[in-house]
């Protein structure tokens, strides 16, 4: 069964929030979209919970009258057709670098008093992580220049789980305050469209999408070519396995190596197919023939030639002309 995530969408700096599915509400009348910017969707279970706000520039989201017992939060980062190469991030790459990820659950209970509590995180796993900018530097307590980055595997969506040391939240409602600092120094790797989710499963794992949890609560003759689109890439893209095949069959359509010893017999074969050479003395010999031959055949020019070449060869002759 797939866990179930509280979900809370946005996008950093950037005019979108809520789901395209239904019709968003701020201050009980209709809103159109892109109006309230700020303004986040939040859903337990793909139904309506409530709204978070968020405030730049540390890019604070805030969700209220959430459940307690919570024992992990999820951020999904959203490839965009909008940002660089797709993003998921805003540098010029697509890339991201997300310094510290930070919470705090503030009881909003009926005599609750506001208790703030700051949520201490034990373990921070990313479906892929950039060399020496792994998720869990994003949990350091660090706000410097390392944290957790996607390079180069960009274009699309990146997940990463947080999970608490202790389970968190106000049975009576909390407000959860989440703090997504951004200060690499190159002030452009910020995060573009994001999703944060919280889950009260006991057992906390990264799973797929949560867009992916929604087609799959779908039947199956429910779903459109593009959900089973969606669905059928998802998979094939997670399968290890049929990623190891995929490859190896790319391998074996590739054309073998010729063998060097086969090599060298054609060029032998080559060789020795070529006309041979004539021998310079027996080309003399045929063409001496050939002019013989022809000279027996004409006997009588023949002899005549001989005469006039004696004559004109002769002291005589060349006396007496």
């Amino acid at each position: 069964m797939n866990p179930m995530w509280a979900v809370f969408f946005g996008w950093i700096a950037s005019a979108w929030a809520g789901g395209e599915s239904q019709q968003n509400v701020v201050g009980g009348a209709p809103a159109a979209t892109g109006a309230w910017p700020d303004v986040a969707a939040i859903y337990w279970g793909w139904s309506t919970g409530c709204t978070g706000v968020l405030i730049a520039p540390d890019l604070v989201l805030t969700a209220g009258h959430c459940s307690g017992g919570i024992t992990g939060v999820r951020l999904e980062l959203l490839a965009d057709d909008k940002l660089p190469k797709k993003g998921p991030g805003r540098n010029d790459d697509g890339n991201f670098v997300l310094t510290e990820f930070a919470l705090k659950a503030i009881a909003t209970g009926e005599g609750q008093g506001r208790k703030t509590t700051k949520v201490a995180f034990a373990e921070a796993k990313a479906d892929f992580s950039q060399k020496n900018f792994d998720a869990k530097k994003a949990i350091d307590g660090k706000i410097d220049n390392s944290g957790w980055g996607s390079h180069p595997k960009i274009g699309t969506d990146r997940t990463a789980i947080f999970i608490p040391k202790e389970t968190f939240g106000a049975e009576g409602g909390s407000r959860l305050t989440f703090t997504l600092n951004q200060n690499y120094n190159s002030k452009k790797h910020a995060i573009g469209k994001f999703r944060l989710l919280v889950t009260t499963d006991e057992k906390v794992e990264i799973g797929p999408p949560s867009d992916i949890g929604a087609i799959l609560v779908l039947a199956g003759d429910k779903r459109s070519d593009e959900q089973r689109k969606r669905i059928t890439g998802y998979f094939k893209s997670a399968d290890k396995d049929f990623a190891a095949k995929t490859k190896e069959l790319a391998e074996a359509k590739k054309p073998r190596p010729v063998d060097p010893k086969l090599k060298g017999f054609k060029a032998t074969l080559a060789k020795a197919e070529q006309p041979l050479t004539i021998d310079p003395k027996l080309a003399e010999l045929r063409r001496a023939k050939d002019l013989s031959e022809k000279q027996q055949g004409t006997i009588r020019l023949t002899a005549a030639q001989d005469i006039a070449w004696a004559l004109i060869n002769s002291p005589a002759f060349l006396f007496n002309r």
